[in-house]
């Protein structure tokens, strides 16, 4: 139901919570954070809130498992303070267990809402004070972490939703034989690494109503990923000049060429060697920095690895480009003397370049979003480590 615009149409809902530790790995039961999180912005008129009862005690002689512990109140009822102008609130807690049929059973315990937690709650949600959204910052975090990562297998493992992360549903599991997997069933060999980890940490922290936890999760995440951007923006800016020395007149990347009736005196195999190596240079940049572990488990299922980015087109385009190389040293330089397969060559560089040159705009784009909330909330995070085309003040 969650996702359609219809839910927000609703202006009155009944919600029943468990506090049993048994029914959830966590206080916040994923269901309703995603709930608020739906609604936040357009909040129901009138929310009833239920928390079913408690066992009775056990007797001495029960099986230790069939016993139950229970969350704080208070932790439970966090979600809720996305909310504000809702006109009607009611928390109460049930005397016996309530099912969708309404009977209720009266061999339970309901639990105590303290006073000052139910008025504090109405107060909140029911006031217009400021909403600090730290799950949206968690989403752009997420969005600038995840376009590092190419394969979209090992992207959507990344960055999971509050609700498979609470479950422990992060990574499907896969019996196939790893001979005759598919890309889609590979074993993801970043599982443990930190930009992952951070990640799921910042997810939890995602629900807090003050996001200092967060933010500190935040700056360390940053900082990992901080020497691979200046590595790409690096080898970027490389790229641009040798673009740009390529476009002058009468060069291979002139825009008023015509490869047709162009001279290829004084043209030599190298000259597109020195081409490709750039390319390859630029390529490199954007390999995904790893622990040595990782690395390592990597290396052990490297066949495996390379499948799940081999028909990507920046590989597919990298595979062109060195057969060219190749064929033209085959063939004693005669391949470069056809403008058809130069204009081949020249198409797959440009292409290549334009690839990666779209990723790097990704990751500046999401950057600076990225960046546009930090401002205001971490001043204290250094304003040069994080620049990007933008004046940190």
């Amino acid at each position: 139901m969650l996702g359609f615009a219809t839910l927000r149409k609703v202006q009155k809902w009944r919600v029943i919570l468990s506090a049993d530790e048994r029914d959830c790995r966590c206080p916040q039961s994923p269901s309703l954070v995603m709930f608020c999180r739906e609604l936040y912005l357009q909040p129901p008129k009138s929310m009833e809130v239920l928390i079913q009862p408690m066992k009775k005690p056990s007797s001495l002689y029960s099986n230790w498992f069939n016993r139950s512990t229970y969350f704080k109140i208070e932790e439970i009822f966090q979600p809720l303070k996305l909310f504000r102008n809702v006109t009607c609130l009611g928390l109460r807690a049930l005397k016996g267990m309530y099912y969708t049929d309404d009977t209720i059973e009266d061999d339970r315990i309901p639990h105590h809402i303290a006073p000052t937690l139910r008025s504090d709650l109405e107060s909140l949600v029911q006031g217009s004070g400021q909403v600090i959204l730290v799950f949206k910052m968690y989403e752009r975090l997420a969005d600038y972490a995840c376009v590092f990562e190419r394969c979209e297998r090992f992207k959507n493992d990344m960055s999971v939703s509050y609700f498979r992360l609470v479950h422990g549903i992060l990574y499907p599991p896969n019996d196939t034989d790893p001979r005759e997997r598919t890309a889609e069933e590979l074993l993801n060999p970043f599982t443990h690494h930190p930009v992952e980890e951070l990640l799921q940490t910042a997810n939890r922290q995602s629900i807090d109503r003050e996001p200092n936890n967060f933010i500190r999760t935040r700056k360390d995440l940053l900082q990992y990923l901080e020497p691979q951007y200046q590595r790409i923006a690096a080898a970027a800016a490389k790229m641009a000049d040798f673009v740009k020395s390529w476009k002058r007149p009468n060069n291979l990347l002139d825009p008023l060429l015509n490869i047709s009736y162009w001279s290829w005196e004084g043209v030599a195999i190298e000259d597109f060697g020195i081409a490709v190596l750039h390319v390859e240079e630029y390529a490199k940049a954007f390999h995904r920095d790893a622990p040595l572990l990782i690395q390592g488990r990597i290396r052990a299922m490297q066949r495996q690895f390379d499948l799940a980015y081999r028909n990507l087109p920046r590989e597919l385009l990298l595979t062109e480009l060195s057969d060219w190389l190749e064929e033209a040293q085959a063939t004693r330089k005669k391949v470069i003397k056809n403008s058809t397969n130069v204009s081949r060559f020249i198409k797959c560089f440009k292409a290549a370049v334009n690839d990666m040159d779209t990723q790097y705009l990704s990751i500046r784009k999401t950057r600076k979003a990225l960046l546009s909330l930090i401002r205001p909330i971490a001043r204290k995070i250094t304003a040069l480590v994080w620049k990007c085309g933008v004046v940190m003040r």
